[in-house]
């Protein structure tokens, strides 16, 4: 069954640049790259593991509404919902695990492998294994400074329209204990099949890190194809998806996709703020670089 692999998060650490660099392989298709947009045709972020496990645990931490699969993810599966209460959940969510695996096969297209990306996915990899076992599994690692303020940019100044640039500290500790916290967590305690990329290392010198996602994905490669994914993946690519020409001056205040700056968060949180975020993360995030073997 679809997928051949799934790409866990973590969130705003740049997956849809590692999905993007994936799908830019000859044989390989990895989705979303685009952004999901109401009314058009094109797939988002899927959120499967974290939505169906509302069956079975409804009350568990960072779980989407089961309702979801009803208005949301481009409609793909709202046929499914009225089965419930008139199938046992075991078959619900068969039925919902063989829609997902039909929809990356249609993703598939004509190339030999196939992924999806949804951010969130780290939290639930037992889920992953549950319904499609033995699938290898990527995370991309983000310094959760720089994290934070991506995720500050979206939803407060994109959305909310703050004009307040500085992330507040609050803003910050909080979203370091709800979310980077756990994602850490998770990551230790997971034994499975699990390949690590660091956003930093990516933006330094993408050549190995390239050659190394090939490789545990037992995908061929030259330089020629790891050159060619590398410059179909570049932020200037990939925002011609969305305004039909690069955006040459960088981030739009309304794009769903941003030029991660590596240390952006010294220009944007407060030094007190800073040490705050290592104090809580530090020790966690050397633990699991030290686990994933990352620089």
């Amino acid at each position: 069954m679809r997928p051949d692999f799934i790409i866990v998060g973590l969130e705003r650490s740049g997956g849809h640049w590692v999905t993007a660099l994936l799908n830019s392989h000859p044989d390989i298709a990895a989705f979303p790259v685009d952004y999901f947009v109401l009314g058009k045709s094109r797939i988002g972020e899927l959120h499967f593991f974290n939505t169906i496990a509302s069956v079975a645990e409804p009350h568990r931490e960072h779980v989407r509404p089961f309702e979801d699969f009803a208005v949301k993810f481009g409609g793909r599966y709202a046929d499914l919902v009225p089965l419930r209460g008139k199938v046992s959940d075991d078959e619900l969510i068969s039925r919902f695990a063989k829609r997902y695996s039909e929809i990356c096969e249609g993703e598939r297209g004509s190339k030999k492998i196939v992924g999806e990306l949804s951010s969130r996915y780290v939290l639930f990899m037992d889920w992953i294994d549950k319904l499609f076992p033995n699938k290898k599994k990527i995370c991309i690692i983000r310094d959760p400074k720089d994290r934070i303020v991506s995720w500050y940019q979206k939803k407060e100044v994109q959305e909310k329209g703050s004009k307040e640039m500085m992330v507040p500290r609050e803003f910050a500790v909080n979203y370091t204990k709800a979310n980077v916290v756990p994602e850490y967590e998770a990551l230790l305690n997971y034994d499975g099949s699990l390949h690590g990329v660091s956003y930093e290392a990516l933006h330094k010198n993408p050549v190995p890190v390239v050659e190394g996602l090939l490789t545990y994905l037992d995908m061929s490669y030259s330089r020629e194809i790891v050159e060619h994914m590398i410059e179909g993946a570049t932020f200037e690519k990939q925002t011609e998806r969305h305004e039909g020409r690069a955006r040459k001056l960088g981030e739009a205040a309304m794009s769903p996709m941003r030029k991660g700056i590596v240390g952006d968060y010294k220009e944007c949180m407060a030094k007190e703020t800073i040490k705050e975020v290592d104090a809580i993360t530090k020790d966690l995030e050397i633990s699991v670089h030290r686990k994933l073997m990352l620089q």
